[in-house]
């Protein structure tokens, strides 16, 4: 039971290193949130798959691959993640980074979008300013601020009460039924495609992109400052997920965490095997079990306990790595677990995971290992109980 203890005192520091206000913390492969549900405190969560079809009566982040956003959200909401769909109102403000994203619906604050393909369709409005930028970028809801917009193709169909600044490197499109009741500022190849039906009451400035092509210093500085941020942003608040929790797991378990490193350390490759083997075999089990007489109650603690040993395997994994990189630095002979170490091995594992192609195979035979001690540690427990 101790051993239990202390994946819920996990989960538990994971959640506590979140904001003060109450907050709900989810992880896992797929999440679904159903029409007709409403969570009442700031709901963060990172799966593979998200639908959120109920109302969340607070905060929103979000980080996943695909993501459908059908209910309302009270206050802010962050998203990152591959294909996202934004179908639900949003009181406050609305921060956003994908591959594609969409957004259908009304927000009251403001909006920066970043991806492949950003489209913000016709009939809803943006309370607050609008700053996007990705390969094709639409814009036509109803605007109450400023719209910075920039990418290859820039279309812009709706009605702006402020000023429009627009930087396109093929093409800008004013639409049909456009009304912009501020200033136009563009930067561009050649001269922008604007409908005669089109309405501006302030002035159209066209600056002509260099000869070659290049833009300048002045014209990419705050476009650039605002991606770099949005993936920086990203990439702090997920390292963070793993960091907290890691940190406090090694000063509230400091003998636990260590005999979880050495077994780690000294055994690597039985490990590795022995967490490959929990990785595909539980759910296996699972499944066969929920089909027996035992029912749905065993099969669900089994998934339970998965979940638990996946979440402390992938804070765990950086802290292996840590003590790994002291005991090379520091030539220690002895496996040494301490807040730095896990500091700087959570870290380090993090950026390693950024590098394309190789990183995450580095950080998932890592996993695998933590993965596999902690379990050879679970079954140890349980025979010294009997």
């Amino acid at each position: 039971m101790k051993k239990i203890f202390f994946a819920l005192v996990l989960i538990t520091a994971f959640s506590l290193c979140l904001p003060v206000s109450a907050a709900e913390v989810v992880g896992v492969e797929e999440y679904s949130l159903p029409s007709g549900e409403t969570v009442s405190e700031n709901l963060y969560v990172g799966a593979g798959n998200v639908v959120i079809s109920g109302d969340v009566d607070a905060d929103l982040i979000v980080g996943g691959g695909n993501i459908l956003v059908s209910g309302n959200v009270s206050g802010d909401a962050t998203i990152g993640g591959g294909s996202i769909q934004i179908l639900g109102a949003v009181g406050g403000d609305l921060r956003v980074i994908g591959g594609s994203v969409v957004i259908a619906n009304d927000v009251g604050g403001d909006v920066v979008a970043v991806g492949g393909a950003v489209q913000i369709l016709s009939d809803i409005e943006i309370g607050g300013d609008v700053i996007t930028a990705g390969g094709a970028v639409m814009i036509d809801a109803t605007v109450g601020g400023t719209v910075r917009a920039a990418g290859d193709e820039v279309s812009v169909g709706g009605t702006l009460e402020g000023n429009l600044f627009v930087r396109a490197e093929e093409k800008f499109k004013i639409s049909q039924g456009a009304t912009i009741e501020g200033r136009v500022e563009y930067t561009a190849l050649g001269p922008a495609e604007i409908s005669n039906q089109a309405e501006i009451e302030g002035d159209v400035v066209f600056n002509e992109v260099k000869p070659q092509g290049l833009p300048s210093r002045a014209d990419t500085k705050g476009l650039t400052f605002g991606v770099v941020f949005g993936i920086l942003f990203a990439f702090i608040l997920k390292m963070l997920f793993v960091l907290v929790p890691g940190i406090l797991a090694v000063l509230l378990f400091p003998k636990k965490s260590t005999q979880l490193v050495e077994r780690a350390y000294k055994k690597f490759g039985a490990n590795l095997a022995i967490g490959l083997v929990a990785l595909i075999v539980m759910p296996i089990a699972a499944l066969i079990i929920l089909m027996t007489i035992i029912g749905a109650y065993v099969s669900l603690l089994i998934g339970v306990f998965y979940v638990l040993l996946i979440l402390i395997a992938k804070i765990y994994a950086g802290v292996v790595l840590g003590a790994l990189i002291y005991r090379l630095v520091f030539k220690i002979k002895k496996v040494t677990v301490t807040w730095k170490s896990a500091f700087w091995g959570i870290i380090a594992m993090q950026l390693i995971c950024f590098i394309p192609i190789l990183g995450w195979p580095f950080g998932f035979v890592f996993m695998l290992v933590a993965l596999g001690s902690s379990a050879h540690l679970l079954h140890a427990a349980c025979l010294k109980k009997k």
